[in-house]
C-alpha cells in the first residue's frame, strides 16, 4: 500500500499507553515498528520462520528504535498464545492456517478492547484462464471476493470498521519491485521467477487489470466463534479495490484489515 495508507491503517489501532503489539508472520518488522513508533510505551512481539527477515527486523529495531522492548523471534506463529492488545498479520494468513481459518486464530489472539491488522488479498472480478496461467497455474478458488472476505470477517466474531486499499499505482510498484529485487538476487530460480512477473504484466490479461493484489483496513468487533481451516493457504495474489467508512456498532474489540 502507499505510505498514507499504511499510516491509516496503523492509526487505527489506538491501543491505550504500555500496550503489547503482536506481529504474526512479521517478515523484516516493517509493520511492528511503524506501529511501535506511534508510542513509546507500547511494546511489542513479531514472529517469523525466516532466519534472515528476523535477523533484518532485529537490525531495523537497534537502528530505530534503541532501548525499547520490542523482540523479534524465529518462532512457529501457531505456538503463540496468550491476548494481545493488538495483533499484525498482513500477507500472512497462511502462518494461521490460511484464510479464512485465520481469522478466528486471530480473535483469539486479541485482549478485549484490542485490535486487529489483518491484510488479505481478493478478486477484483472473476479471473479469466488467461491471467491464472499467468500467475503460475493459480486457481480461482485460491482467494475470495470482497463481499467474501467481509462476510468471513464478520462471521469470525468481527464488525468491520474502515477499509483501506492498495491501487493500481500500489500494486504495479509492488510486482516491480518484486521483479527488481529477484534480479538482483542473480541465480536461476530468481531470475524465472521475475521474468514471470515481467511476462504477466505484458500479457494482456494483465494489462486489463483483471486481478490486482489489495489490502484492506478495518477495525472490527464482537464474540469469538469456532473456526476451521481454509482451502486457501497459499499467499494472497490479486484483489478488488475495497469500500470505505464503515463504522462498529461496539468498541469492545477491534481489528484492521490491511
Amino acid at each position: 500500500m502507499s505510505e498514507r495508507a499504511v499510516d491509516r491503517t496503523l492509526d487505527a489501532l489506538r491501543p491505550a499507553a504500555g500496550a503489547i503489539v503482536l506481529d504474526t508472520g512479521c517478515g523484516s518488522g516493517e509493520m511492528l515498528l511503524r506501529a511501535l513508533e506511534r508510542d513509546p510505551t507500547w511494546r511489542g512481539l513479531g514472529v517469523d520462520l525466516d532466519e534472515d527477515a528476523i535477523a533484518e527486523a532485529r537490525r531495523r529495531a537497534a537502528e530505530r528504535l534503541p532501548g525499547r522492548d520490542v523482540r523479534f523471534e524465529v518462532r512457529d506463529a501457531g505456538a503463540v498464545s496468550g491476548r494481545h492488545d493488538a495483533v499484525l498479520n498482513v500477507g500472512s494468513s497462511h502462518v494461521h492456517g490460511g484464510y479464512p481459518g485465520a481469522l478466528g486464530v486471530l480473535r483469539g489472539l486479541v485482549a478485549d478492547g484490542g485490535a486487529v491488522v489483518f491484510g488479505e488479498g481478493y478478486w477484483r472480478e472473476p479471473p479469466s484462464d488467461a491471467f491464472l496461467a499467468a500467475l503460475g497455474g493459480a486457481t480461482e478458488d485460491e482467494l475470495d471476493t470482497f463481499g467474501g472476505l467481509r462476510s468471513a470477517a464478520v462471521a469470525a466474531g468481527f464488525e468491520i470498521e474502515a477499509v483501506a486499499e492498495a491501487d493500481d499505482a500500489d500494486w504495479t510498484r509492488y510486482e516491480e519491485t518484486l521483479a527488481a529485487n529477484a534480479e538482483r538476487a542473480g541465480d536461476p530460480d530468481s531470475l524465472a521467477y521475475a521474468r514471470r512477473i515481467r511476462e504477466r504484466r505484458g500479457c494482456p490479461a494483465g494489462r486489463a487489470r483483471s486481478a490486482s493484489r489489495c489490502s484492506c483496513c478495518a477495525p472490527l468487533s464482537g464474540p469469538a466463534p469456532a473456526t476451521g481451516r481454509s482451502r486457501r493457504t497459499r499467499r494472497s495474489r490479486a484483489g478488488r479495490p475495497a469500500r470505505r467508512g464503515w463504522r462498529p456498532r461496539t468498541a469492545r474489540r477491534r481489528a484492521a484489515c490491511a
